[in-house]
């Protein structure tokens, strides 16, 4: 899923954001799929949710916390902790819900078939769609923004070599 490091953290997330739109458009059209046609791959679904929680959740939004978030809380103060811990973080949580949420659903669907799991994996993945796009134009249009122009090229160097080695 990773593509090589480049010497830039902010464009490696970029990259990853379009992975994951990509991703999401996809997922979306499944559930439209599941919904209207009763299309169910389980196991594909189950790559769905093995993709978002090693790439989208373990790469990406883990680097994010673990290095960029960090950063910014750490040198831009009071705004920047407040757009991170209140917005972005609790963003990253409710993902991971949606995407339990899902998954034990999807396990009682494979066993069971009943209506209400095929409506929690239907409203879960698609909450999940919705929030990640509205999550990462949130990202892209304001946070990194947001740290390109206050954090300095000194702090950008020492975020660089954490991002190589992570």
């Amino acid at each position: 899923w990773r593509n090589k490091m480049t010497n830039n953290i902010i464009k490696d997330l970029e990259a990853d954001h379009q992975k994951i739109l990509a991703f999401v458009n996809e997922l979306e059209q499944r559930l439209i799929e599941f919904m209207e046609a009763n299309i169910f791959d389980y196991e594909q679904m189950k790559r769905d949710i093995l993709f978002i929680r090693e790439f989208a959740d373990k790469e990406h939004h883990q680097r994010e916390e673990k290095i960029l978030f960090r950063y910014m809380i750490e040198y831009l103060g009071k705004v920047a902790e407040n757009l991170v811990r209140h917005g972005m973080i609790v963003e990253h949580d409710l993902a991971r819900l949606y995407v339990k949420q899902w998954d034990e659903a999807l396990q009682r669907y494979h066993r069971n078939h009943l209506l209400i799991d095929k409506l929690t994996i239907i409203s879960n993945g698609h909450a999940y769609c919705m929030l990640l796009r509205r999550h990462i134009e949130k990202e892209d249009t304001v946070v990194y923004p947001f740290a390109k122009k206050h954090l300095s090229e000194e702090i950008f160097a020492e975020m660089i070599k954490e991002n190589q080695n992570y």
